[in-house]
């Protein structure tokens, strides 16, 4: 039974032994659900709202599960559907915090401490006047942030400890720091307007640099001259290589050694595309350079129709292959 004087490693044992009892009896209650509101030719659900329905168990450890089984919308013949098991958590001073486990059949345990639910309500729910309908603040949180995302942001205060420990994750509702004891993964706070707004800037600043990426590198083996003169101002702007890393640290799920491996990786190619671009572009003004001298005036309708009379043959005698060939090498 879960106690207020449980350690998190004590709480993570409870709720492992449990998780392994109900799951069988948690994954057929939760086909029942499906089956019951299977979509019918020519009847529209969707009329009605997202649907939803709980049912408890009880384990033999003597704590009280509830199972939230819930509908969002329909799709032709498809359902958009999920499960969640939850359970309070006595805690000292009369508190109650609330763990949950995602019914997808592996065991990852989520708890949210009470200042994190606190928080959550004075920062979130309450200025945007969030009608709970009854729910629990707890589970309406849950409901609404799968679409979370581990981020790169490092609050200004954090010291080295809390940079070991802690992590940051963004939704569409906000930033929320999480702090991991082992497989238990224990909400801690919400971050306040302040901070979301600050990482939405740095958010947009990797975006717009990341679409500029994909646009040109994406084209760079069909029209190398031209997307290397295209990515040359990324290449050049402040502290381009710090934000590229940034997003890389942002967008990556990985743990561990395969994390850094993929972060490691991700830089290599952008230094490999960096010196091909600056290269190819020193190359091309030193080409235009020598070009103007010889006709005083030079017009071409474009890059490509430039590099293509003029410019490639002069790499290929410079490098002693096919340019595309050696970017491919890299």
């Amino acid at each position: 039974m879960f106690t207020s004087t449980m350690t998190y490693e004590e709480i993570l044992h409870e709720a492992k032994e449990d998780f392994y009892e109900l799951a069988p009896h948690t994954q057929i209650a939760f086909n029942r659900f499906r089956r019951k509101y299977s979509p019918m030719p020519g009847y529209n659900y969707n009329l009605f709202g997202p649907i939803s329905e709980k049912k408890t168990f009880k384990t033999r450890r003597h704590n009280t599960w509830t199972l939230e089984m819930h509908i969002n919308s329909f799709h032709k013949d498809n359902v958009n559907a999920g499960s969640v098991m939850f359970v309070g958590v006595p805690r000292s001073g009369n508190v109650t915090e609330y763990l949950f486990i995602w019914n997808h059949g592996v065991f990852i345990p989520e708890l949210l401490s009470t200042h994190f639910v606190q928080r959550y309500k004075e920062r979130y729910l309450e200025p945007n006047h969030i009608d709970l309908r009854g729910m629990n603040p707890a589970l309406y949180f849950q409901r609404k942030n799968t679409d979370l995302r581990r981020t790169y942001f490092i609050p200004n205060h954090w010291t080295e400890q809390d940079l070991r420990n802690k992590q940051v994750w963004i939704s569409n509702q906000g930033l929320f720091i999480t702090v991991n004891h082992g497989r238990l993964r224990v909400y801690v706070t919400f971050l306040d307007q302040q901070n979301l707004t600050r990482y939405k800037s740095l958010v947009y600043e990797e975006e717009a640099q990341r679409r500029m990426f994909e646009n040109n590198s994406s084209k760079y083996k069909k029209n190398v001259i031209e997307s290397a003169w295209n990515l040359l101002p990324m290449f050049t702007a402040p502290n381009a290589r710090e934000i590229h890393e940034r997003f890389v640290k942002r967008v990556c799920d990985l743990e561990g050694e395969e994390r850094e491996k993929f972060i490691r990786e991700a830089m290599d190619r952008w230094d490999d595309l960096e010196n091909s671009t600056r290269e190819i572009c020193k190359a091309l003004s030193k080409a235009y350079d020598e070009e103007q001298l010889k006709k005083r005036q030079f017009d071409v309708p474009g890059i490509k129709e430039y590099v293509d009379k003029h410019f490639k043959p002069l790499l290929d005698k410079q490098y002693g292959m096919p340019l595309v060939e050696k970017i491919e090498k890299r």
